[in-house]
């Protein structure tokens, strides 16, 4: 009998590795490039200091989190989420004769922590394709 139980159990995990574990796996790289493309675009907007835009971009990030949350590390998820409670508390936008301006305090902090962010992702993409 233990005999049986331990070839179904080998069997079932090697069936596992070479069916299920590469499905699931390219699924999760999927996620994870397009949360990647996300930041990368967030980033791009707030390093040529368009704090608009990049507010929107972070926008983009949040609706795809929502989607996507329960297929993300937890961790990188309450990095984004601390990320972007601190960016909105430094946000500020005005309008003025029809123009809408935004700045944000500290953009210098900002941009770091987005590039450990990315970086973050970065590695979580890496550990997936090996």
């Amino acid at each position: 009998k233990k005999r049986e139980l331990y070839k179904l159990g080998y069997q079932e995990v090697d069936n596992y590795f070479k069916n299920s574990y590469p499905h699931k796996t390219k699924i999760l790289l999927e996620k994870y490039n397009k949360l990647l493309e996300l930041l990368n675009a967030f980033q791009k907007e707030l390093n040529k200091s368009n704090i608009f835009n990049s507010y929107l971009k972070l926008c983009e990030v949040f609706v795809y989190l929502c989607e996507e949350k329960r297929y993300l590390d937890s961790k990188l998820y309450s990095k984004i989420l601390d990320y972007k409670n601190e960016f909105v508390k430094k946000y500020h936008s005005q309008n003025f004769l029809f123009l809408k301006t935004a700045f944000i305090q500290n953009k210098e902090k900002f941009a770091k922590d987005i590039f450990e962010i990315i970086k973050f992702n970065i590695k979580k993409i890496d550990d997936l394709k090996y």
